[in-house]
């Protein structure tokens, strides 16, 4: 109560309790896949090209080096190609958050809404 009537600085604090907290938990669970599933890649590829360089007659030293090289290339050409997710990601709850509010509030003062006329100025905190 003390946070949603009295504090101004957080105008959404119930989103900020649900949604943001499912969101953590989610992140938290997918860690382990999004870190294991790359890192693994990488050992099996490491692995068959040592394998391919040995059955070769090759250097081993120059195929590794190759491989690494192809590895940070290809990591820098996706991270410079692929979008700011996280910016992305915190307009997005900002947004739901803001929409939960303004829902919120419409529930709570739906009475006086309608008795006065105040829909224009509702649907205006929408657009």
């Amino acid at each position: 109560y003390r946070v949603s009537n009295l504090d101004a600085r957080l105008a959404n604090a119930d989103q900020c309790l649900t949604d943001d907290l499912k969101s953590f938990a989610d992140s938290v669970s997918h860690v382990y896949s999004n870190i294991s599933k790359p890192l693994l890649d990488i050992i099996l590829m490491s692995y068959t090209l040592y394998r391919l360089a040995s059955s070769a007659n090759t250097s081993i030293s120059q195929s590794s080096s190759i491989g690494v090289t192809v590895f940070i290339v290809t990591g820098s050409i996706l991270r410079l190609a692929a979008p700011s997710f996280g910016r992305l990601v915190a307009e997005e709850a900002r947004r739901n958050g803001y929409l939960r509010y303004v829902n919120s509030r419409l529930i709570t003062n739906a009475e006086e809404v309608a008795f006065y006329g105040g829909h224009e100025v509702e649907r205006s905190l929408l657009v």
